[in-house]
């Protein structure tokens, strides 16, 4: 659809607004809306959570990201009031709660008053994040970690005010609009998940069973792993890993490592089996590198600790890695035996057997504690093909999964440009850049 401006604007005075529609007010946030505060008498309350995809209720029950012990102090909400997490400028999220919960006090929740449409001014929050406007008026650590913003700043801040019936007419539009726009971004992300389950299929067959079904199987007396190939052996780790090197993690600056200076990886930086020598922390220059442990091409790596389930174990080989990159003490640099290819075997520790046995033996509660010890990891049984087949199965794999790769690339880059027509469409909807009023 092509849309049009306004028939006449004026200067707003506010460098992010530009200019406005005429009849449209300019308005600090306190002269809107006003901050949401109560008492909870629940003894079980619905916690509710903002996170990036958006407001959720927490599991309670599991553990999983318990806040307090007692949520006397925590803020009721109900699905007529905006909340937005304050302490996270970079990724943060604005909406309206699911249903009526508390939250932590540290959110900021809104109370809408009758002359402002709730959802216009969610729309018109949602902007101040994505295009990082209240950045500049938070404070924090670093540009990358808890980059806040306190209640006073924040209400002081200037807002538009449009006649409410526009309001209405922005927020209904946009409702259609962007619900539409998210339909399309969930099929996208359905086909992601449809090709990873797909490759991650491919990958564990061939690394499991081979390539060629003729050939006689038999039991590899491993009840999790089942039949292999009758010429295949199943054995222990210990025999085909012949050291485990972990680096060290000195304090160091939340950044990333400039070309000139050494960076310590973080445990991120090994992700579905793949390497990412950016995931890492400047090395202060006051701290003397251990070179001994700089990542070099052909190392494959082992990420031991994370706070994601997902992340520890998972295993990836350097085929290419920029200079004065340091293993962390979370980061195993794995020495393996000259019986096994380096890549069967990072295709090999991603497959769902194996990443079965791994979850299995991850100690520590939840959270950053969670990490897989060198003990276990040497008693797991793989299933082994001669090193002349683990090429072939290798070549095999790759010929396999390279169309699934550029599927997966195409739906990741429709996504993100759904996701900036989706923004961009908000921006201009409720900053009247474009005229709504004719479209509803």
């Amino acid at each position: 659809m092509r849309y049009k401006p306004y028939p006449r604007y004026k200067d707003s005075g506010i460098p992010w607004l530009g200019v406005v529609p005429v009849d449209w007010k300019v308005e600090s946030i306190k002269r809107l809306l006003s901050v949401h505060k109560g008492i909870n008498h629940e003894k079980n309350p619905i916690v509710l959570s903002v996170t990036l995809n958006g407001i959720i209720i927490k599991d309670i029950e599991s553990g999983e990201g318990q806040l307090a012990n007692s949520y006397a102090h925590y803020n009721p909400v109900s699905t007529n009031n905006i909340v937005l997490n304050p302490m996270d400028l970079i990724s943060g999220f604005v909406g309206k709660p699911p249903i009526s919960g508390v939250v932590s006090p540290a959110y900021i929740s809104i109370t809408v008053p009758d002359n402002c449409d709730i959802d216009y001014y969610v729309y018109l929050l949602q902007k101040l994040y994505y295009e990082k406007i209240l950045f500049p008026y938070g404070k924090g650590v670093s540009y990358d970690f808890r980059w806040t913003i306190n209640n006073e700043t924040f209400f002081n801040l200037p807002t538009l005010y449009p006649p409410l019936k526009e309001q209405l007419i922005i927020a209904t539009y946009l409702d259609k609009t962007t619900a539409i726009i998210d339909t399309l971004i969930a099929k996208q992300a359905k086909l992601i998940e449809l090709l990873k389950e797909k490759r991650n299929v491919v990958i564990s067959e061939a690394v499991a069973r081979g390539i060629d079904n003729t050939i006689p199987m038999k039991d590899s007396g491993v009840e999790w792993l089942g039949e292999i190939p009758e010429h295949w052996t199943a054995p222990q780790m210990a025999r085909v890993l012949l050291r485990m090197e972990q680096g060290k993690s000195p304090e160091c600056n939340n950044n990333v490592a400039e070309l000139n200076e050494w960076g310590v990886l973080k445990t991120s930086c090994v992700n579905n089996g793949l390497y990412n020598s950016e995931a890492n922390k400047t090395l202060p220059s006051s701290i003397e590198p251990f070179s001994q442990y700089e990542v070099k091409e052909n190392d494959v790596i082992m990420s031991r600790a994370s706070g994601s389930v997902n992340l520890i174990g998972s295993v990836a080989y350097v085929y290419h890695t920029r200079p004065k990159i340091l293993l962390s003490d979370k980061i195993f640099r794995l020495h393996l035996d000259s019986s096994v290819n380096r890549i069967f075997f990072t295709y090999l520790m991603g497959s769902f057997y194996m990443r079965t046995n791994i979850k299995m033996a991850i100690s520590g509660g939840e959270g950053m504690a969670n990490n897989i010890s060198k003990g276990s990891i040497t008693k797991f049984k793989v299933a082994l093909p001669p090193i002349e087949e683990q090429k072939r199965i290798v070549d095999s794999i790759e010929e396999r999964i390279l169309i699934m790769d550029g599927l997966l690339a195409n739906a990741s880059k429709s996504i993100d440009l759904l996701k900036e027509k989706r923004a961009a469409l908000i921006s201009s909807a409720v900053t009247g850049k474009i005229d709504l009023r004719e479209a509803v």
